[in-house]
């Protein structure tokens, strides 16, 4: 099966085959953390380690794709209609930050969104605040 692993700490994207998810995952390095599955684009998915927005800025790497910003390494991989992963057949283009202040900028231009948590209307939490 095809994956794609997202690396912003070296600011790449590379291609892998793996024999099934939970390989893929120990490539991505993302096999033995707490993960976040989430609909990055349609047919595609992506996983990241569960508390990466929640680390500081200083020591994390991040990535957007279209308008969403994300946190150290992910793995994308495709899904059909039944919701079954088939091969990745094209790659999203991430957008690699250099900077918190490259990141903030883009979210004050509307290019990105800040990463918030709502409960019940109300903002717990907002990127680049520490875990709530």
């Amino acid at each position: 099966m095809r994956y794609v692993v997202i690396d912003p700490e070296k600011q790449t994207t590379r291609a892998i085959e793996a024999s099934g998810f939970d390989v893929a995952l120990d490539v991505a390095r993302l096999g033995s953390v707490g993960r976040d599955h989430a609909v990055a684009a349609p047919g595609i998915a992506i996983v990241v380690f569960e508390f990466g927005l929640y680390m500081s800025p200083t020591e994390q790497h991040y990535f957007a794709l279209g308008r969403r910003l994300y946190a150290g390494t992910a793995l994308l991989y495709a899904f059909d209609e039944g919701g079954n992963t088939v091969d990745l057949t094209r790659n999203p283009v991430p957008r690699f930050f250099k900077s918190p202040a490259e990141i903030e900028a883009a979210i004050s231009s509307g290019e990105i969104e800040r990463p918030t948590h709502v409960l019940n209307n109300e903002v717990i939490w907002q990127w680049p605040n520490p875990t709530p």
